[in-house]
């Protein structure tokens, strides 16, 4: 009698040793295209203000690291790799990034062990090339951030439960755990797509021996992270509560479908003609009938999790943003490679035919790779640490020693504490009517010493002193950001700056010797 977990009835042949062998190079290759992709995009400066967020938490001690990141929403593991790197590499901007870069490359790797798994070495190293040429997942691993480090989790944990439902392997069980809890350490939304796979593994199994070693698994990646647990819990009954205060006054909107519509652009080269292509590809990963189970697993992630992130947003859920739901891209790679680069079944024929429709698909995944990886290199950097960036250096030789420099946002403060440290008396003007910043604005890394009430400013122009303004747009708007700037704009009139989404203002008598005074 036939076991559920023999290999299915009509799969295709195993490819020969020399196939394997050029696929496996072919792979090779290509993680190393995916690691100088991402090193070159990685020296580009500045660090934003969430990477120098994590990088001035990582200055304390473990103990005062994780008691500081407990009043987020964040989880410790990529901080405690932060922390110990940079102990051995220094604070330059490009070394804060080396680990993240390496957790990318990593990433493509496991992708192409995944999709290799699920259709074969040649289409495993089809899916790689499409993930190392993605532009979300570059910009990604060259963030000093959690996704790099839990995206590549995710797929690990995906690959190891694959493995468990076709051939009940305790080590591939032994990978599901450890992958799972690891990812739940880095990112609380990687719930969203384990439960995804877990739910498609229990289906899988649900007749046949093997559930319950699955539950098992689970069981015990659950009960690796429950020391985190109850942190994770209090902070999204807290998130959840703020982010419901700031929805009644212009915060985080719900996901819904325009961040959708973002995404399947995003994971289309950037390009809103080139969504039904990648959707067809996407979708003729299941023509081949010996394929649609594999194709049911990459599905169940990237469609799974961002529906499940719509229909909490809607059930009133405000937790969730557009930048969770790319943890679906290597699944989606996966999907597009295995009908693309299967030429929606084609590629299974015997003889010339069939290897002609094979060079045909991985040209096809070729030339979209190529998109791909244009939309990357003409992709800017991020528009806030750039204006940011732009307006230090304009204001750096124009602040004499001790002039307070007073900011509408947090992300400023950061900013010119990383990069001008001891210049200025920098402050966080703060609006007590308004509505309290959100934790995950960075204001947990923003000291009370460099906080500013509604006195101290009042103060500080009545010192007659000079003193400057820095306002910048940040996302989501909040009224405690715009009300600073409104002030900051009424005390000193027209701006003498403006950089983008970033502006300056002067008030007060200069100094004598002011320097550089002249805009």
């Amino acid at each position: 009698m036939k076991r559920d977990h023999e290999p299915r009835p009509g799969a295709p042949a195993a490819p020969s040793r020399a196939a394997a062998r050029a696929a496996a190079l072919a792979t090779a290759g290509i993680v190393a295209l995916a690691a100088l992709v991402r090193l070159r995009e990685a020296a580009r400066p500045p660090l934003g203000p969430d990477e120098i967020y994590i990088a001035l938490l990582a200055r304390l001690e473990p103990a005062a690291m994780l008691a500081a990141i407990r009043a987020d929403v964040e989880q410790p593991l990529h901080f405690l790799v932060v922390w110990v790197w940079r102990r051995v590499a220094g604070e330059g901007d490009l070394a804060l990034r080396l680990p993240f870069v390496a957790a990318g490359a990593a990433g493509v790797w496991a992708s192409a062990r995944l999709a290799a798994a699920l259709f074969g070495p040649r289409r495993g190293a089809l899916a790689a090339l499409l993930l190392a040429t993605q532009a979300v997942h570059i910009a990604a691993s060259r963030t000093v951030g959690p996704d790099a480090f839990a995206w590549t989790f995710v797929t690990l944990a995906a690959w190891a439960a694959w493995a468990w439902t076709e051939r009940r392997d305790r080590r591939a069980l032994a990978g599901w755990t450890l992958a799972a809890a690891a990812a739940l350490y880095t990112y609380w939304f990687s719930i969203v797509p384990l439960a995804a796979v877990a739910a498609w593994a229990a289906w899988r199994l649900r007749r046949g021996a093997g559930l319950a070693g699955w539950a098992l698994g689970c069981a015990a990646a659950v009960a690796l992270f429950a020391p985190q647990a109850p942190v994770l819990l209090e902070q999204l009954v807290r998130d959840a509560r703020l982010a419901g205060a700031g929805a009644r006054t212009g915060g985080l909107p719900p996901f819904g479908a325009a961040g959708l519509a973002e995404v399947a652009r995003k994971l289309s080269a950037s390009a809103p003609a080139l969504v039904p292509l990648f959707a067809s590809g996407a979708a003729a990963a299941f023509a081949a009938r010996d394929d649609r189970r594999a194709a049911s697993l990459a599905a169940a992630v990237a469609l799974g999790a961002p529906l499940a992130m719509t229909a909490l947003a809607h059930a009133g859920l405000r937790l969730f943003f557009e930048n969770q739901a790319y943890v679906v891209t290597p699944f989606a790679a996966a999907l597009v490679a295995a009908g693309v680069g299967g030429a929606a079944g084609r590629a299974a024929r015997p003889g010339a035919a069939g290897r002609a429709w094979r060079a045909a698909g991985a040209l096809a995944c070729a030339a979209l790779a190529v998109a791909q990886l244009r939309a990357s290199l003409l992709r800017s950097p991020p528009a806030e640490a750039v204006a940011l960036a732009r307006a230090t250096a304009w204001l750096a030789p124009r602040i004499a020693p001790g002039e307070p420099v007073f900011c509408a946002e947090p992300h400023a403060v950061l900013f010119l504490d990383w990069y001008l440290p001891g210049a200025a008396r920098v402050r966080l003007l703060e609006v007590p009517e308004a509505d309290a910043w959100h934790h995950s604005d960075a204001i947990l890394a923003v000291p009370a010493a460099e906080r500013a009430d509604t006195a101290a400013w009042a103060a500080a122009r009545a010192g007659g002193g000079r003193w400057w303004g820095i306002g910048n747009v940040h996302y989501p708007p909040y009224r405690t950001g715009r009300e600073a700037a409104a002030r900051m704009a009424a005390a000193a009139g027209a701006p003498v700056a403006r950089f983008g989404r970033v502006t300056v203002w002067r008030g007060g008598v200069p100094p004598a010797a002011s320097p550089a005074d002249a805009p």
